[in-house]
């Protein structure tokens, strides 16, 4: 149970996300990440994310 981790971030008031991008065996999603730039893409929208969270970037 994956979203155990959000109930138990939620229990202890810490954030905690889960990040599911894509489904392997969906061919529009495998073309999708089919280059090392995309996936950079993917990384860099994560942590650009989690960086506005914590204010360390404008939102």
């Amino acid at each position: 149970d994956y979203y155990a981790i959000n109930r138990h971030c939620a229990n202890r008031d810490i954030p905690g996300i889960i990040v599911e991008h894509c489904f392997m065996d969906n061919s529009n999603d495998k073309n999708y990440i089919d280059s090392d730039e995309d996936l950079r893409a993917l990384a860099k929208a994560d942590a650009e994310g989690i960086a506005k969270f914590y204010g360390l970037i404008k939102k």
